[in-house]
């Protein structure tokens, strides 16, 4: 509950969406050890975690992902 809002870091628990589908993701940025998808847990240094890091609500990325460049746009830091 004390990490800063401001912009994403390791556990932040973000609200992306994908801005090609529309669809809403929230993760926990988390290290590797614990990373798990299914849980909404993303590895700070997997692709879509670092894209992330630094991010603020508004901020787009693109990442390449198994099935193509993905772009996500941080909707809120939660």
């Amino acid at each position: 509950d004390s990490v800063p809002k401001d912009r994403i870091r390791f556990a932040s628990r973000v609200l992306v969406e994908n801005v090609d589908s529309g669809e809403e993701f929230e993760y926990l940025i988390v290290g590797p050890d614990e990373a798990d998808v299914d849980q909404g847990k993303i590895s700070l240094s997997s692709p879509l975690g670092s894209a992330l890091i630094g991010k603020q609500p508004g901020d787009e990325t693109t990442i390449q992902a198994p099935g193509g460049k993905r772009t996500y746009e941080v909707i809120d830091i939660i």
